[in-house]
């Protein structure tokens, strides 16, 4: 039997609670005020958060020479705490669009491996998408670029983190080629997501991610729901990994609560 939504609430926020004594301990100053601004929602700690994150970035290099992995985990947090607008997101999106490549994708070409080359570009297109700071002439080759690569078979067996990416990039879809494709392809991802998920490959929290990662309750294609997910992770002691997964985490629970209308947050957390 489901779970009250206001015990379900109350556990979740115990579980939000854990999750933060746990980065409290062992992340540092940014991963501290980060996972503050999850449990706080708008408050001091976000506003903090973001005033780091402005001085890291303006410590990047801009144009080729830009850091594009450490980039990339900055954005990924101003994904996490919901920022797209404001002068911490149009900062980034500079940084971003400086580190575009000719072929569109960021970075250069022969850094990294194709498929985490195209995990961040992903990343970083479908935040750009979202926001007003995406220049059209970037979206549109960033956009080119992943659609370039794209095939419903790069999904078959792939791990949440690309999962979660090319879904990012589908629900934001950049420009008119990727809105013809997009419902098709987060289609794709939501079967993906089920047999993955149903099969072990994915884990309650990382199936949580992707539907954050997409603003979405549910994906089409498949039937993993938010609120089935939320009621496993209440049930479970926090996953095991990093500083990073547990953020991961922290985001996707708050995200997806807020989706729900679950009042999980309490003004001062932390």
């Amino acid at each position: 039997m489901s779970d009250p939504p206001r015990d379900l609430a109350s556990a979740l926020a115990l579980r939000l609670e854990g999750i933060r004594l746990r980065i409290e301990e062992t992340g540092g100053e940014l991963d501290r005020l980060e996972v503050r601004a999850l449990l706080e929602g708008e408050g001091s700690a976000r506003s903090a958060a973001e005033a780091v994150l402005v001085e890291q970035l303006a410590a990047l290099p801009s144009g080729p020479q830009v850091p594009v992995e450490g980039l990339g985990e900055l954005v990924l947090r101003l994904l996490r705490l919901g920022t797209n607008r404001g002068a911490v997101a149009e900062q980034a999106a500079r940084r971003v669009a400086s580190a575009q490549a000719p072929d569109g994708g960021f970075g250069p070409p022969a850094a990294e491996p194709e498929a985490l080359r195209l995990r961040r570009s992903a990343h970083l297109t479908g935040w750009l998408a979202s926001g007003p700071f995406g220049r059209p002439s970037v979206l549109r080759r960033a956009s080119s670029f992943l659609l370039r690569a794209w095939s419903p078979a790069r999904l078959a067996g792939t791990s949440v983190r690309d999962l979660a990416a090319w879904a990012h990039f589908f629900s934001h879809p950049a420009d008119e080629e990727a809105v013809e494709q997009a419902d098709a392809a987060v289609a794709w991802c939501g079967r993906e997501l089920e047999r993955s998920f149903r099969g072990g490959r994915i884990d309650p929290a990382g199936a949580a991610r992707v539907l954050a990662v997409c603003d979405a309750v549910a994906l089409p294609g498949g039937a993993v729901r938010a609120g089935d997910l939320l009621r496993m992770l209440a049930g479970t002691a926090p996953s095991p990994g990093g500083v990073a997964e547990a953020l991961d985490e922290a985001w996707a629970i708050a995200r997806l609560a807020e989706l729900l209308h679950l009042p999980i947050r309490r003004a001062g957390a932390g």
